[in-house]
């Protein structure tokens, strides 16, 4: 062998595994296109004198498919070879899109059961691939995803081909790590025997670690009291000064009972406040985690336990980062957001994304490629708003149940489109726990709330490549509890409507219009405006290689003739900016400035109050090393209302390290 080609061969050992020989009954069998309509095989996609190389994946982390994006690129003319996509999601669908989406060409198919991904042991793994040749022989084999899988492979074939080259009896037989079903088969296929091994476990999770340091000087407010200017976290949260040094441990074990029936658990283990995490975004009715099992059969799962859903931004969604961009810096970028927005508190360690995760059952399925259904009911811990940091603060049952139905249009030359009816029923249990007899109230039937919301979505690409989401909801609800409605009942409406455009090789504009009805009410819904709020948001973000610029600004305003007992806002504009610089391929800088300017109606007869508010961020993010990442942070607040009373000052500084397993 050269000297050339037995250091390619040192170099993609790491990825190489074995060679061996295929049973004809997993070459043979028969597996469905993504497309649906056709049924192919390994066999059908071997050519003599070829290399095939197999991409095995699903759709369990953004790396993972990042990779298969990535293997398009391969130079398969040089090496002689063709690709082979097969996905082991449950639902095809999924697969189906993303190739479609991100411009996957080479042909996939969909493994169904996961059968060949078991028996070559890549069940567990989100981005596998096999190297055979025309024969059929597996001659290379790489487990989990890779930072540029395009070099990987072909490192690999270089490699293999290098063998064959110094003799066939030389060929690579590292057979270590291969299991014995790989030469019997999964099942019984094409009159073979197969046998797979249960249960199987999986263990994965993440560390987190954080020091956080708040510090304030005053809050702002005019000697008369009628105005009041404070300073935001950067969720719209209320600030005040802590150091804390937080950490959690969250733990997640997964086994296969059988085919199709899985089960594991979450463990969480956290020195975060109890009624920090009791907020969400994780509504769990222990603080240490929680179970679940599932049972997939075709395209439908059923699953008992904790399970995570979002389904709009008008219905049930935790975070809008389209209206709520972490880049538009300082708190006040949720503009005219309410305090229960379904938002994150800066001494939460959650991460920011639309999903709520609730303990209950949810069974989902899509049985055509152009319609996909949901249903689910949730049991949410909640506890009282007025005193949710009191250790004897009220704590009782929220029920929560959901449907979502989403009709596709078979994805064209020019895009696709999804309209989707979304339905969401929310009740209190307040009888669900006894009534502390410190609580203000002595009748928890009299604080029971209720709250429906049905909405219908829009996703679509036009024509012209513009990519079009609009959203329509109607609610209706109703609140038990003296003083307020005695079970009268409100109807509202909601809609948003957005369009965004990419501009050649350019930057991206998105802009959208906003509006909130009056007697509109969405327990967890992610738009928390105050009702009678409408305006435009508009984005562009322009992104390079090596750095990215982001601009973003946000007008609201409300009817203040409706609003003449209370100090609200009127207007609220936020606008701000984030500059991006890769500095080397394990660190990025991040900028981010913002302004944010309100006026509030007093009072039916006072003079308007103006606040203003301005922020800037620096944050440095590091590769520790894979799977683990440092991001150091430190943020500027000063906020101005009445000139005579002056400015308010905040910092904000923290380190946060998270390493996933």
């Amino acid at each position: 062998m050269k000297l050339s080609n037995l250091f390619l061969l040192l170099l993609a050992l790491p990825c190489i595994v074995m060679a061996g020989t295929i049973s004809p009954g997993l070459l043979d069998m028969e597996l469905p296109t993504l497309s649906g309509d056709d049924i192919g095989s390994i066999r059908s996609h071997l050519n003599p004198g070829e290399l095939l190389v197999v991409v095995l994946w699903n759709s369990e982390c953004p790396d993972c498919m990042e990779n298969v994006v990535q293997a398009r690129e391969v130079d398969l003319a040089v090496h002689n070879a063709r690709l082979l996509g097969v996905c082991f999601d449950y639902s095809r669908w999924d697969c189906l899109a993303f190739t479609r989406e991100r411009g996957v060409s080479y042909p996939q198919l969909h493994d169904t059961d996961g059968l060949l991904a078991a028996a070559l042991q890549a069940e567990e793994m989100s981005f596998t691939f096999a190297i055979l040749n025309g024969d059929g022989d597996l001659l290379a084999i790489h487990y989990d995803s890779v930072d540029d899988a395009r070099t990987r492979i072909e490192e690999a074939l270089t490699a293999v081909r290098g063998a064959e080259s110094a003799g066939s009896q030389q060929r690579i037989r590292t057979t270590s790590l291969i299991p014995a079903e790989v030469d019997r088969g999964a099942r019984s296929i094409m009159g073979q025997k197969v046998h797979r091994r249960y249960p199987s476990l999986k263990f994965s999770g993440n560390i987190k670690v954080r020091q956080l340091a708040v510090g304030i000087s005053d809050r702002i407010t005019d000697e008369g009291g009628d105005c009041g200017c404070g300073l935001g976290g950067p969720y719209g949260e209320s600030l005040h000064p802590l150091s804390d040094l937080l950490y959690r441990l969250t733990l997640n074990v997964e086994t296969r009972l059988a085919a199709g029936v899985r089960a594991g658990g979450m463990l969480r283990i956290s020195n975060e406040d109890p009624a920090i995490l009791e907020r969400g975004p994780l509504y769990l009715t222990s603080k240490f985690g929680s179970a679940f099992i599932e049972v997939r059969q075709g395209d439908w799962t059923g699953r008992l336990g904790y399970f995570s859903r979002h389904l709009t931004p008008l219905t049930l969604q935790r975070w809008d980062a389209a209206d709520n961009p972490p880049s538009a810096g300082s708190g006040s970028s949720c503009g005219v957001c309410t305090g229960s927005a379904r938002a994150l508190s800066l001494e939460a360690l959650d991460d920011v994304g639309p999903d709520i995760t609730m303990e209950g059952a949810l069974v989902e399925g899509a049985p055509c490629s152009r319609l996909s259904l949901v249903a689910f009911y949730g049991r949410l811990l909640r506890q009282r708003d007025w005193d949710s940091f009191d250790p004897d603060a009220f704590r009782y049952r929220r029920d929560l149940l959901g449907a979502g139905v989403i009709l596709k249009s078979g994805l064209t030359a020019w895009g696709k489109a999804a309209l989707g009816f979304n339905y969401v029923r929310m009740a209190d249990a307040t009888s669900s726990n006894p009534w502390p007899a410190t609580m203000p109230y002595t009748d928890a039937h009299a604080l029971s709330r209720q709250n429906e919301v049905i909405s219908a979505n829009l996703e679509g690409t036009l024509p012209w490549g513009t990519n079009l989401n609009a959203e329509f909801a109607r609610s209706f609800s109703r609140t038990d509890q003296a003083g307020a409605h005695y079970g009268e009942g409100l109807t509202g409406e909601a809609w948003l409507c957005e369009v965004s455009q990419a501009i050649g090789n350019g930057p991206r504009v998105a802009a959208a219009w906003i509006g909130i009805g009056r007697d509109f009410r969405a327990a967890y819904g992610a738009m928390s405006y105050q009702p009678d709020t409408e305006g435009p948001r508009v984005q562009i973000d322009y992104l390079r290689t090596r750095w990215g610029v982001r601009l973003f600004g946000k007008r609201m305003t409300r009817d203040r003739g409706n609003w003449s007992n209370s100090s609200v806002p009127a207007e609220k504009t936020v606008t701000g900016g984030l500059l991006t610089i890769r500095a080397a391929a394990d660190l990025d800088f991040d900028l981010t400035a913002s302004r944010t300017q309100s006026r509030e109606n007093c009072c039916s007869s006072g003079p308007d109050c103006e606040c203003n508010e301005r922020a800037w961020t620096i944050s440095a993010r590091y590769e520790l090393a894979r799977h683990a990442l440092m991001t150091c942070e430190y943020s500027r607040l000063t906020g101005s209302g009445d000139p005579d009373v002056g400015e308010a000052m905040g910092d904000i500084g923290s380190v946060f390290v998270t390493v996933d397993f």
